[in-house]
């Protein structure tokens, strides 16, 4: 018998603005201090094409939206 992994669900932990809409998420992190970042594809008006609909966003420990990065994030290769 598999063992059984207890969790406790919490609804919408995150907390958006109202402009604020999260697309596809490729990758969520917490830090040391219990700040969450969510890489995320969306938020764009129109095709989303390559870096222009990544955007890195970060959440306090209490899920609120912290608004010290950029939306959108361009990467270079």
């Amino acid at each position: 018998m598999p063992p059984v992994i207890t969790f406790d669900s919490v609804p919408d932990p995150l907390r958006l603005p109202p402009d604020l809409y999260l697309g596809e998420v490729s990758g969520i992190a917490l830090n040391s201090k219990g700040h969450t970042f969510v890489l995320s594809r969306g938020n764009t008006t129109g095709p989303a094409y390559a870096a222009a609909a990544t955007q890195l966003l970060e959440f306090g420990p209490n899920g609120d939206y912290l608004p010290a990065w950029r939306r959108h994030i361009f990467f270079m290769s």
